[in-house]
């Protein structure tokens, strides 16, 4: 079985990684969980990854994701129920990234977040992650979904550089599941 060095020089292996040759898109993960990183799996069969497929990662035993830039899509419930999911990393140079609808909902664990610049947060993507405290979303995030951040009941701060929202349905699920809400917006509409 193939292997190659993550960042920390720790060996990830290819073979609980299953791709769809057509979309590039990680479509299933068959490993034991805890920490993974993406960080240097840059090819899986001759494929280049670019992207994780819907529900790949659902109801896994991952406890730490790290993205790397050349993925830019996040599929529907790619992370869904990933209940020891407590941290995920996005690479700086991130962009153009979709997340798709319940990509992490119900990520019980999940207490911060930062996403990289995002075209689309997908609805609900965030839902139940009842231990979700802080969430960055940077300047160049183009729509953030409706419920994106429903019944997250620790929820007490998000920062928000300049991105569109489903604003009627977004603000009220932001105002009624905050405790202090931060609002850092240099323009709300591009």
């Amino acid at each position: 079985d193939a292997t190659i060095p993550d960042q920390g020089g720790n060996d990830v292996e290819l073979s609980v990684f299953e791709i769809d040759s057509r979309t590039g898109y990680i479509t299933k993960y068959t490993g034991s969980g805890g920490y993974v990183s993406l960080m240097n799996v840059t090819k899986i069969n001759g494929v280049t990854v670019k992207g994780i497929g819907d529900g790949a990662f659902k109801d896994s035993a991952v406890t730490h994701v790290d993205i790397p830039a050349h993925i830019t899509y996040i599929g529907n419930n790619a992370f869904e129920n990933c209940t020891n999911l407590s941290s995920i990393t996005f690479t700086n140079s991130s962009t153009n990234v979709t997340i798709g609808f319940r990509a992490f909902s119900g990520c019980t664990k999940l207490t911060n977040v930062t996403l990289p610049i995002c075209k689309v947060v997908g609805q609900s993507a965030f839902e139940n992650c009842t231990s979700l405290k802080k969430v960055i979303i940077p300047s160049g995030s183009l729509e953030i979904g409706t419920s994106c951040f429903f019944n997250c009941a620790s929820y007490s701060e998000h920062r928000v550089f300049a991105a569109w929202f489903s604003i009627f349905a977004c603000f009220f699920i932001f105002f009624l599941s905050s405790k202090d809400i931060l609002y850092s917006l240099s323009r709300f509409l591009i």
